[in-house]
């Protein structure tokens, strides 16, 4: 999700569980075509999935002080990590999204009584807070006061050793509505750039404190769909480059962070086409988002990209919502500083509609919004080893590991 950072108001997006939405239909019958079911449906099977079971990927990458778990929900809508804040005798843990587009990380303090705080915990000791922040998601508005945990007396702490002492963070009056679907406590947010002054910048401070030897962290995310919660790796510090030797199928490319007032992992896009079909004309500044959970571009360019990849084999309405073929294949080519990056047709494909007449259509997780730049969330970010790189500016891509999912024989089906 996008947010604005250290501004008295602030925006962003939320994360999207389903991608589904009612009326798909009646757009389907505005075009005439009629749908062809598809030979054979499959069922995807879900499969049970404990913490000790590793990712999908070929390596094998053991939890350390540097390397830890990223959490997720069913509907691999939203990854985050668990936190550990308190003073140093007392800690309590709490869920926080990890979100590259917002420049403040927050908590809901007690005092939201909200059905949105109702799933998440929620902090609880009284605190020396200063200034006041006001964001907005969707519509749905946070408002809260900034709090420093070296003022308090408090850790705010990842794993068992990265330990934020010096560090700003929101405590949240209100909470938005999205949260209502999520057992969430708050936003971990990650800015591309850091100001002394504010001390909100959690790489930055982590550096200084001497607990990662450099200011970057890498994601990979595993976008299997099971019913575990384990979804992913964060690996700070060095390390994220390490690992990138296991993690990765080819070398890291580094794309330069574009310069903007809001301190956004914003990259510029140069090209983007499918099946020689080219989507853009021009350049576009793509934001890298971790909160977000498809890709949202503006509207007459989300309308070329499904054009582009299925030509007239899809739907879309009048809100940004698509609908495509759920066994069309391919490619798209991102050309990003002048690297190529492939993202496999199936990494924005959503839940199938379930309607008669819509037999055979996913939800396309690109939506078209009100927007000047390109937002791409962890559908595009699941292809890729990540390295997000706050010392020199620049995010890095790479295909991450081969993955070894299991066969359709291995797999057991879910109950009824």
């Amino acid at each position: 999700m996008l947010l604005w950072t250290l501004l008295p108001t602030a925006l962003a997006l939320a994360p999207v569980v389903d991608f589904r939405v009612p009326g798909m239909d009646k757009v389907l019958s505005l075009t005439g075509r009629h749908v062809q079911p598809l030979v054979e449906i499959h069922k995807v099977l879900e499969v049970q999935q404990s913490l000790e079971v590793q990712l999908s990927l070929k390596a094998s990458i053991q939890f350390s002080e540097t390397v830890l778990p990223l959490m997720t929900d069913k509907a691999r809508s939203i990854y985050y990590l668990n936190l550990q804040i308190g003073d140093k005798s007392s800690k309590k843990e709490f869920p926080l999204l990890l979100d590259t587009g917002s420049g403040i990380s927050w908590i809901m303090n007690e005092s939201c009584t909200s059905s949105a705080c109702s799933n998440g915990a929620k902090y609880s000791s009284s605190v020396k807070t200063s200034k006041s922040f006001s964001l907005s998601y969707s519509g749905s508005h946070v408002n809260g006061e900034m709090v420093n945990a070296a003022e308090n007396n408090l850790e705010f702490v990842l794993g068992d050793l990265l330990k934020l002492t010096n560090y700003s963070f929101g405590l949240a009056l209100t909470a938005p509505d999205f949260f209502e679907n999520f057992n969430l406590s708050g936003i971990l947010g990650v800015q591309a750039r850091y100001d002394d002054r504010e001390k909100s910048n959690m790489l930055h401070q982590l550096y200084y404190s001497g607990d990662i030897d450099a200011m970057q962290f890498a994601i990979v995310l595993d976008g299997a769909a099971t019913n575990g919660t384990l979804g992913g790796l964060f690996i700070a510090g060095k390390d994220a480059t390490k690992y990138s030797k296991e993690l990765a199928s080819s070398d890291i490319q580094y794309c330069d962070v574009l310069t903007n007032d809001q301190l956004f992992w914003m990259l510029n896009i140069t090209e983007v086409h499918s099946n020689k079909n080219t989507v853009i004309n021009g350049c576009r500044s793509a934001i890298i988002d971790t909160g977000t959970t498809g890709m949202a571009l503006p509207m007459k360019d989300a309308t070329a990209f499904h054009e582009a990849i299925f030509g007239s084999d899809y739907i879309g309405d009048s809100e940004g919502n698509f609908a495509f073929r759920c066994n069309a294949t391919g490619n798209v080519s991102f050309v990003i500083d002048n690297h190529t990056f492939n993202l496999p047709v199936g990494n924005i494909k959503a839940l199938a509609y379930e309607l008669t007449v819509l037999q055979g259509y996913c939800a396309s997780k690109v939506q078209g919004m009100d927007l000047d730049n390109w937002i791409l969330g962890a559908s595009f970010l699941s292809e890729f080893y990540t390295i997000f790189d706050l010392e020199h500016s620049r995010v890095g891509f790479a295909p991450r590991s081969e993955s070894e999912s299991e066969s359709e024989s291995d797999q057991k089906p879910e109950s009824d």
